[in-house]
């Protein structure tokens, strides 16, 4: 009887194991699939978001999530842009007139908010471009007699005496009270 017990056991096991073999391939079948359909999908998003015409170098492989980002010209490229345009006008313009006239030639800044992206951009390069308010952007280092503006000298430290580093305040010695 206990042979037959055991017998019974073993043929279960077995049954068993095959069974979670089974389900094993299964499972390793469903996640090469779900690969699949990921890659798919990254594919599709890479593939919608491309302005046509971007040279493949300056497009971004997507992160791995199925999120659909739209790509932008690089910063450098949208200031250059910007710049070209306000040496020809001469004048500050506003975020929209600006906007506007670098986006007419096909360059294309997308976002929720294009404009306010494109402000961000002008921001961002702030070496470059400064907001004088309430005419707009103008170019940081060029002066403009129609509003008046002027560039800062850049600051900078007198040659004769070394830079001394910022000390925080609990860095700073205390003065001697040994008198």
């Amino acid at each position: 009887m206990a042979d037959t017990a055991l017998q019974n056991a073993e043929k279960r096991r077995d049954e068993i194991a095959a069974t979670i073999n089974q389900l094993q391939a299964q499972i390793e079948e469903k996640r090469k699939e779900l690969e699949r359909v990921n890659a798919f999908i990254a594919d599709y998003a890479v593939f919608q978001s491309y302005p046509p015409g971007l040279p493949l170098e300056l497009q971004k492989t997507p992160s791995p999530a199925p999120r659909l980002r739209l790509l932008n010209p690089p910063r450098h490229m949208v200031g250059d842009k910007a710049e070209k345009v306000l040496l020809q006008n001469g004048r500050p313009m506003t975020r929209e007139e600006l906007f506007k006239a670098v986006t007419r030639d096909g360059m294309r800044i997308q976002g929720k908010d294009p404009e306010m992206v494109f402000s961000t951009m002008l921001w961002r390069m702030q070496d470059r471009f400064v907001r004088l308010r309430p005419h707009g952007y103008w170019l940081t280092g060029k002066p403009c007699a129609a509003v008046g503006y002027l560039p800062s000298p850049p600051v900078s430290a007198p040659a004769s005496e070394p830079e001394k580093p910022q000390l925080w305040p609990w860095d700073k010695p205390k003065p001697d009270t040994a008198d």
